[in-house]
């Protein structure tokens, strides 16, 4: 039996509206930005890869950095950025999020963004840990500075075989002296899955609609 035009036509509006909903939420859903930086360690091409992630929250910047040891075989115990938390630049902003259970006022603290465990064994080969922070909007720029290392290291007493430098293509980090204007990027697979779907629906039911 075929459906009164009246309610067709109310059902096609329903979920044409849904659909346009979820199109574009699809959309602002996405990760603002994304960078990975892979650094090799003794002959080990890509023994830790950092995955940066940077998302406006609305209020603030999430910055996140998902650490996979890959090969650094001292383990991970120690990670800084090269970022002041005190720094006036910074308007009071900067706030550690997920730390892991690890220290965030280590030996270097006041002048780093330092995590570090003292006990080992830390990031062992084969694992991945995710730190994080918030800011308020600004833009970023490449960690040439420090880096990360093993149980019982600092900056004082870097050696090759436990530290991994980042050198000019370090994690990308905040920097308040470039402005903080987030472009979305392109979005992550299953969010860009949903939003071909989503718009395969608004095809579908306009096309309903003006039949």
């Amino acid at each position: 039996m075929a459906l009164n035009p009246d309610i067709r036509n109310y059902i096609n509006k329903y979920f044409f509206s849904i659909a346009v909903l979820a199109l574009f939420t699809s959309y602002a859903s996405a990760t603002s930005f994304t960078n990975t930086t892979s650094f090799d360690w003794n002959g080990t091409v890509n023994a830790v890869s950092i995955k940066t992630t940077v998302t406006d929250t609305g209020a603030n910047y999430l910055w996140q950095y998902a650490i996979s040891n890959n090969g650094f075989t001292p383990g991970i115990n120690i990670f800084d950025l090269a970022i002041d938390p005190a720094n006036p630049a910074l308007n009071n902003s900067f706030a550690y999020g997920q730390s892991n259970g690890w220290a965030t006022n280590g030996v270097d603290v006041g002048v780093l963004a330092e995590w570090d465990l003292t006990a080992a064994p830390g990031i062992t080969t084969g694992n991945q840990l995710t730190f994080s922070f918030y800011t308020a909007p600004m833009g970023w720029s490449a960690d040439d500075v420090v880096g990360l290392c093993s149980t019982g290291c600092s900056v004082s007493n870097f050696t090759t075989n436990d530290m991994i430098a980042f050198g000019a293509d370090g994690p990308y980090i905040p920097d308040p002296n470039i402005p903080g204007t987030l472009v979305v990027s392109t979005p992550e697979p299953n969010s860009l899955l949903l939003l071909l779907a989503a718009g395969l629906v608004v095809f579908t039911l306009w096309r309903r609609g003006t039949a």
